[in-house]
Order: structure tokens, then C-alpha cells, then sequence
């Protein structure tokens, strides 16, 4: 499978074969839950005529803009929380479904 295809719209493009093949090979689409209760990096986040959510706009940014790397992933949160303020600062690193050799440090 090729996990970065379609990655912004996984839930709804992915098979179910496919979700489980990324999530266990790569670290895409899987599915966790937020610390206490709340949507973390599933909640809205509507920057100019985009609207995603936290996770998805990550994943956009690293699929088209923010070049792959150590760290790269960090740098995309801290751009969609700079983008939507108050709205991602609830989404984790671990959260966001980055494929663990971009996932980088975790943020402080």
C-alpha cells in the first residue's frame, strides 16, 4: 500500500485492510484515543477556505509542504497550532498519526 496517498482524507478514502496495513507498517491512520476524554487532534481546525481537522492538516503539510525528516512532523504540529490557535493545542505529538521516523522528539 502506499500509505501517503490520500493520507489528508484517510478516513474516508482508505479501505479498512489498507488503515490497518499503514497503522501497523507505518504508523498511519491509527486511531487512539485522547487523553481525557477530549477530541485531541481530531477536532476542527479552519485555516483560510480549509476546514480539516488537526490531524489531517498535519498530515497535508507533510505530504506538500514540510520536507520529510527527523523532527518534521513536530514542525508541522507547531505550524497548525500557529495556524489555529486554541483549536489544535489539545493535539498531542502521539496523537497526530506521523509514521515513527518523522515523528522526532516530542514537543515540550
Amino acid at each position: 500500500y502506499d500509505c501517503r496517498h490520500q493520507l489528508n482524507n484517510w478516513r474516508e478514502a482508505w479501505p479498512v485492510a489498507k488503515r490497518e496495513w499503514c497503522c501497523k507498517h507505518g504508523g498511519r491512520s491509527c486511531e487512539r484515543a485522547s487523553a481525557a476524554g477530549s477530541k485531541g487532534c481530531h477536532v476542527p481546525c479552519h485555516y483560510k477556505e480549509f476546514n480539516s481537522t488537526c490531524a489531517m492538516r498535519v498530515a497535508w503539510l507533510l505530504e506538500h509542504r514540510i520536507a520529510p525528516g527527523a523532527g518534521a512532523c513536530k514542525t508541522a504540529l507547531q505550524t497548525v497550532r500557529g495556524e489555529c490557535p486554541g483549536a489544535c493545542t489539545g493535539c498531542p505529538l502521539e496523537d497526530v498519526g506521523c509514521p515513527r521516523e518523522v515523528a522526532g522528539a516530542p514537543l515540550a
